[in-house]
């Protein structure tokens, strides 16, 4: 499994094919956790990625991948930012809501879609 972050934007998930033929899963990046560049309204979408592993006779594999898109909703106080997870809209605003909303399409979008291998 590869995994970047350094852009501060989300970018898209593939596969690549090892030597040995195996689908390694590649996470290009995750996004941007850390701050909300206000000059980049891509920088706020960002996701949490979820990989199951399992170890068999000294090999590692994925078992099970999926991710939990989020949206930076504003920023709380100096350097400290409110993260929501996408799908999850109960008790917020409907300016909130709709942000979300719109985050988590263009998520999917940038994403590609699915993430289970083929």
């Amino acid at each position: 499994m590869i995994v970047g972050s350094h852009p501060h934007l989300l970018q898209k998930f593939s596969y690549v094919t090892s030597k040995d033929g195996r689908k390694v899963p590649v996470a290009y990046s995750l996004g941007n956790f850390c701050s909300n560049l206000a000059q980049l309204a891509l920088n706020r979408y960002n996701i949490i990625l979820n990989a199951e592993l399992t170890k068999e006779n000294n090999k590692v594999a994925v078992a099970n991948i999926d991710y939990t898109p989020c949206c930076i909703l504003s920023e709380a106080s100096e350097g400290q930012f409110i993260i929501a997870p996408t799908r999850q809209t109960e008790g917020l605003s409907q300016e909130e809501t709709d942000l979300l909303n719109e985050a988590d399409k263009a998520i999917q979008k940038i994403i590609g879609g699915e993430i289970k291998p083929d």
